[in-house]
């Protein structure tokens, strides 16, 4: 008796196993590779032009432009603040130059365009020493390939 509800279990659990594989074929299978993650700057710079940059102490503002056929998203970001000292021929002085990484909301849509936002974690201090040079370059981004499904 225990020798036929043994092969019994295992006769449906064979069953549990070999009719899904059965009926695989004729399922609709979408298949979605994961989305590249871009870091080459060369690479990056063909793909999204950052424009129309504005710096404040508080802030810095552009605009991102898409340049591709594909969804862009997760735009990573850094922000450069060096300092030029008026005077070079005393370089042991404090450099007050900072920079900041950020990620944009998104995604930007193929062939549009995304303003930014960075709002500095303090204030570019004012010194009458030198002035700021701001610098927005893409550290990384995300392209999000057009969908499109695969059958089985």
């Amino acid at each position: 008796m225990m020798h036929t509800r043994r092969w019994i279990r295992r006769g449906v659990a064979g069953m549990g196993l070999s009719i899904p594989l059965a009926l695989a074929p004729g399922l609709d299978i979408t298949v979605r590779a994961a989305d590249p993650v871009v870091t080459e700057v060369d690479q990056m710079a063909q793909m999204i032009e950052v424009r129309d940059i504005q710096a404040t102490a508080t802030d810095v503002r552009g605009l991102l432009v898409n340049r591709t056929s594909h969804a862009i998203r997760k735009v990573q970001l850094t922000v450069t603040d060096t300092f030029v000292f008026s005077d070079e021929g005393n370089p042991s002085r404090d450099d007050p130059s900072c920079a900041g990484r950020f990620a944009c909301a998104g995604p930007i849509p193929p062939g549009g365009s995304l303003p930014f936002r960075y709002d500095r974690a303090a204030s570019l201090p004012e010194r009458s020493d030198g002035r700021f040079e701001t610098g927005v370059a893409l550290s990384s981004i995300t392209r999000q390939p057009a969908a499109r499904g695969l059958a089985g």
